[in-house]
């Protein structure tokens, strides 16, 4: 541990190391799991046990549920501890004000993930992408609270995504805000090839299942590939070679 946090070595053994890695062991934080944590941010030991960790502990235990899903939040993202309580509670108030996503709704937890990964500058810039193409507050709201991962996606990708489904498919922004999953598929992986394949098919005019827009990008590779790929691969040989290469990337 001192050799991927060497700042541990000043500090008191008794008086400040042992009581703090205590606190984390009760935690459920052991080993490997507290070294790569301090690898990570050494600074977690300067924090006050009982002016910080403790009650910043509490208030992750609060929103997360348990001991298990804090140490699992902690080890993806160890700046949750260092921060504030005041920051945590401010983060549950915006969540649960200006989001309106209550606390007991399934989509809470993810909420407050997203918003503690992104400034809010950030935001401010991604929703003026979403206003741009005619999205209201309330749009983007509704959104959110169905999947708050949307808002993760960088602005580049928000851009791409919105620009292909409104602009040059036509998908309405109430049938988006209702599937926001759409947003989250790989234009390059899944949206794109998968037109392809279904505009080649039209193009050379073959009988084809016809399912929604979005159900066929919601398939599965396999499904996808038995109802659109397979049932023409003697007439068309070279049909899913863009598949082919995309799955083995």
């Amino acid at each position: 541990m001192v050799s991927k946090a060497p700042k541990l070595l000043f500090f008191d053994v008794s008086k400040t190391l042992k009581p703090k890695f205590q606190c984390l062991m009760d935690l459920g934080l052991f080993g490997p799991e507290m070294v790569n944590l301090m690898a990570k941010d050494a600074t977690i030991i300067e924090r006050g046990l009982v002016t910080h960790l403790r009650p910043v502990i509490d208030c992750l235990r609060s929103i997360l549920g348990c001991d298990d899903n804090v140490v699992k939040a902690l080890k993806r993202a160890p700046w949750y501890i260092t921060q504030k309580p005041e920051w945590v509670k401010d983060l549950v108030h915006r969540v649960e004000n200006e989001f309106r996503v209550p606390c007991d709704s399934p989509s809470f937890l993810y909420g407050f993930k997203v918003l503690a990964s992104q400034k809010k500058s950030t935001l401010d810039r991604k929703f003026r992408i979403f206003k741009i193409f005619g999205w209201s507050c309330d749009d983007i709201l509704q959104m959110f609270q169905k999947l708050p991962f949307c808002v993760a996606l960088s602005e580049v990708r928000i851009q791409r995504a919105l620009n292909l489904f409104m602009k040059e498919l036509g998908f309405e922004t109430a049938f988006i805000v209702s599937r926001p999953t759409i947003l989250s598929f790989s234009l390059e992986k899944r949206v794109v090839p998968r037109l392809n394949v279904l505009k080649s098919l039209d193009e050379k005019k073959f009988e084809r299942k016809k399912l929604a827009l979005y159900i066929v990008l919601s398939l599965t590779e396999s499904k996808f590939l038995e109802h659109f790929v397979l049932p023409y691969k003697d007439q068309i040989p070279d049909l899913s070679e863009p598949l082919k290469k995309i799955m083995a990337s």
